[in-house]
């Protein structure tokens, strides 16, 4: 690793081997944000809640279909009011969640999903067949952990989907090359962004966790297949541009399927 910038706050570093961006405050220790009292999104959110659900069906039947899964146990962490695992219920499987914000984990209870803290989950060895780690690692200090962790609680040729912003996005190519605003360096933004992730770095990841990639995709949020619409609001010609980006595998995020081999 190599140190790249720094703010007034922090030192930025990467790995020239494998594109692994990572942030630390001066004392070398990492920078965290507490999400525990993270709040119910408000009601722009959450008040249309069918229709976000059949959001979610789409977007997780794209996923299903990447693996040829059909249906067994599934399990989302860092599931938020968990919309995820009330489409994967929907489409036949049996689905759980795990939160870190108390006040979600009660939203989500109340609507009866089996959502709760990590610590509840952790016992599950060898259960799921497909887990979604959805936009999470990248706030984590200890990421290889949660990845081996998933490892650990999937079956024998199960899979596990992570998703993170893509530094390897052709904006983030640009923006990643001067520290903006005394914080932002790509997608790498310490306290919350402590890490940040390129399609290759997840190549080195699988080598480490013993799990082979299945398919590496970088995508849009401007596409309904892996991004709740009614949360993009770019204008017309960024969403034509977003579009174009991943055609060429510089989409701003990049989704991993990675598979249990023994």
């Amino acid at each position: 690793m190599r140190e790249i910038n720094k703010s007034s706050k922090h030192l930025y570093f990467r790995c020239g081997n494998c594109g692994f961006y990572t942030a630390r405050n001066f004392d070398n220790s990492s920078p965290y944000a507490d999400y525990s009292d993270y709040k119910v999104g408000d009601d722009s959110f959450t008040k249309d809640w069918s229709a976000r659900v059949q959001e979610a069906m789409r977007i997780v039947s794209k996923k299903f279909s990447i693996t040829n899964l059909k249906s067994g146990n599934f399990l989302d962490i860092g599931c938020s009011e968990g919309f995820y695992v009330e489409a994967a219920q929907k489409l036949g499987w049996n689905a759980f969640g795990v939160e870190v914000a108390g006040p979600r984990v009660n939203f989500a209870q109340q609507k009866g999903l089996k959502i709760s803290t990590f610590e509840d989950y952790k016992q599950k060895l060898n259960f799921f067949d497909f887990i979604l780690i959805r936009h999470v690692i990248e706030h984590v200090p200890d990421f290889l952990g949660v990845i081996d962790s998933a490892r650990n609680q999937l079956k024998e040729g199960g899979v596990v989907c992570i998703e993170t912003p893509n530094q390897a996005g052709l904006i983030s190519l640009i923006k990643r090359k001067t520290l903006y605003n005394d914080r932002f360096l790509g997608h790498l933004y310490p306290p919350t962004h402590i890490h940040a992730f390129e399609p290759r770095t997840y190549r080195a990841i699988g080598e480490k966790s013993n799990m082979m990639p299945l398919a590496i995709k970088t995508y849009s949020p401007a596409d309904p297949d892996w991004f709740f619409q009614s949360n993009y609001h770019e204008s017309l010609i960024k969403k034509i541009v977003h579009k174009a980006l991943t055609k060429f595998g510089f989409g701003e995020n990049v989704c991993v399927f990675f598979q249990k081999i023994n």
